[in-house]
């Protein structure tokens, strides 16, 4: 590469920091990236969701500037350097391919969006692209050295998303008859296994929670819909680059795979989008998960193009035309008052808005939600996370999160609840939190309940349900406490949907710590339309909405 080139790919790089800087200025974090914000304040080797690579980055970032800005920082960088080595891998000889290089890379949808946006798909983009530069190190000069990098490599792509291994497993599928010979090869892995440790003990400590989140709880009820697999396919059109798919399809058929990086980036390629297509089969896929793909679709792209002046031309048309459609639709986030809202807009306003109202502990009941307000309320007092049926499991689960509202005031924010006070979000769906203070709340947060016994006769189930407290203090389950004993109905375990909801009466009882104590109910079954359920029960405090604490039971409505 000439100097020319050099100082070129530099430029592009440090305006593309700029163009990112200025609108983390003016855009407010979206939900999940408060979420890892969070993260960031109890740095971990692990989380319920995720690996730690994007906490750590956040909070490198944070502590030079507490804002939007800290919290991308390092995203921002690291979206400029890959753009900058990658070109450098590639060998750049003239203007003509530089231009080439740069409407691809530019007008790459996700390589764009996750050049600011600080998700897990930040850093794995970041060490997808040196996965690349690295494996190619590797394959040219096998050496110790060499196999220290590309495990290095390997271990911090996991780090930042399990997405990673599909990307490592395929590219390297192509090759396994030569890598089983390779002895640094087997020094690349175990190296990499060896920087990943911290990780897997974290799992082993926390009883594999990401991988039970991942593998059990998100698929628990899956079915075939074809719209599954249209709606993947259609995303690897405007999750690349929607313009040039044609040109990038043409590319990657009429390639010859030769050398062996050529086999490796096809694998990695081809490998992750058959799997997520035959996942379609099971369930929805998220356009974004193909990611790791379109780094080797984007080289393969480039080394077709290269020598070709009249396909580079139309490509640099299309390209830079798709990248002014971003550059607007970016202009457009940071817009307050648009016509067409979208999730950028309204939350920053209507979480400071909730930090005005609040009084004691600010409660939601989504780990989004309750992160929004914990950044943009940033450093005043604390929020907390309640878990209902209506939403999933997250980090706060692992923090206790519940655990610190007992007897304390509190508001609780809920879309459910019934109250006479209200804030509006000016977004996309123009969301209405209801708002409740609540004194002297109690939380049944440490409490598992299993039904035993139970029997259905002539419409009703009866039997007793063992209460065990699993936490440090005593919890009197009491109607002068304000607790309440909620049985619901669901089609499937897991299922957010309620198809019945009641209250059942029981006898006051007081629980003390580690202690096991059983109560009698006995509940007509609910009038819901004839077929399989699932029920289960919760004991809530003063109406606030439900969780569930028993093992299911199926019930068979006729």
């Amino acid at each position: 590469m000439n100097i020319k080139i050099n100082k070129y790919l530099g430029i592009v790089a440090m305006c593309y920091v700029l163009v990112n800087v200025l609108q983390s200025l003016f855009m407010p974090l979206i939900n999940d990236e408060a979420y890892y914000w969070v993260w960031s304040e109890n740095l971990d080797w692990g989380y319920f969701d995720h690996p730690p690579m994007v906490a750590l980055w956040i909070k490198i970032g944070f502590t030079f500037f507490e804002s939007e800005l800290g919290v991308r920082l390092i995203t921002i960088l690291a979206g400029a350097l890959g753009y900058y080595f990658l070109g450098k891998m590639l060998q750049i000889k003239n203007i003509n391919q530089f231009w080439l290089y740069t409407a691809l890379f530019t007008s790459f949808v996700l390589f764009q969006a996750f050049g600011f946006i600080t998700t897990p798909d930040a850093p794995l983009l970041f060490f997808g692209i040196s996965y690349f530069i690295f494996l190619k190190k590797f394959l040219e000069q096998p050496n110790y050295l060499n196999s220290l990098g590309l495990g290095l490599i390997m271990a911090l792509l996991l780090y930042s998303k399990y997405h990673g291994i599909l990307l490592i497993v395929f590219s390297l599928l192509p090759l396994s008859l030569k890598l089983i010979k390779n002895k640094y090869f087997y020094v690349a892995v175990l190296f990499g296994v060896l920087c990943y440790v911290p990780h897997l003990w974290w799992q082993f400590d926390n009883e594999f929670v990401s991988a039970q989140y991942h593998l059990v709880r998100r698929n628990v009820f899956n079915q075939f819909k074809i719209s599954n697999t249209t709606d993947y396919l259609a995303s690897l059109a405007w999750a690349s680059s929607p313009l040039l798919f044609w040109f990038t399809g043409k590319a990657l058929f009429k390639t010859k795979y030769n050398t062996d990086f050529q086999k490796a980036m096809l694998g990695g390629f081809a490998g992750i989008v058959v799997f997520f297509i035959l996942i379609t089969f099971k369930r929805y896929i998220q356009g974004q998960w193909s990611l790791l793909a379109f780094i080797p679709l984007l080289i393969i792209t480039y080394q077709y193009f290269k020598d070709r002046p009249k396909d580079i031309k139309w490509i640099k048309i299309l390209g830079f035309a798709t990248i002014i459609l971003m550059i607007g639709a970016r202009i457009y986030f940071i817009i307050p008052n648009v016509p067409f809202k979208t999730q950028y807009h309204g939350w920053k306003e209507a979480m400071q808005k909730a930090g005005e109202v609040a009084e004691g502990i600010a409660v939601f009941e989504k780990y989004q939600y309750t992160s929004l307000y914990k950044f943009n309320n940033y450093p005043k007092p604390d929020a907390r996370n309640f878990i209902t049926i209506e939403n999933r499991h997250s980090q706060y689960e692992l923090w206790d999160s519940e655990a610190d509202l007992e007897g304390q005031d509190i508001t609780y924010f809920s879309r459910y609840i019934k109250a006479n006070d209200s804030i509006q979000v000016n977004s996309r769906d123009n969301e209405v939190f209801y708002y409740r203070k609540i004194k002297n709340f109690h939380t049944a947060y440490f409490l598992e309940l299993e039904m035993k016994n139970y029997r259905i006769e002539e419409g009703v189930l009866s039997g007793e349900i063992e209460i065990h407290n699993t936490g440090d203090f005593a919890v009197d389950l009491s109607q002068e406490n304000q607790f309440s004993l909620i049985q619901a109905y669901i089609e499937y375990p897991y299922s957010e949907r309620i198809k019945c909801e009641k209250k059942v009466s029981y006898d006051d009882v007081l629980v003390e710590p580690n202690e096991r104590k059983t109560i009698n109910f006995s509940t007509e079954l609910c009038n819901v339309l004839p077929g399989d359920y699932f029920t289960y029960f919760g004991f809530v405090n003063q109406n606030v909405p439900q969780k569930k604490q028993s093992n299911y039971v199926e019930i068979k409505i006729d």
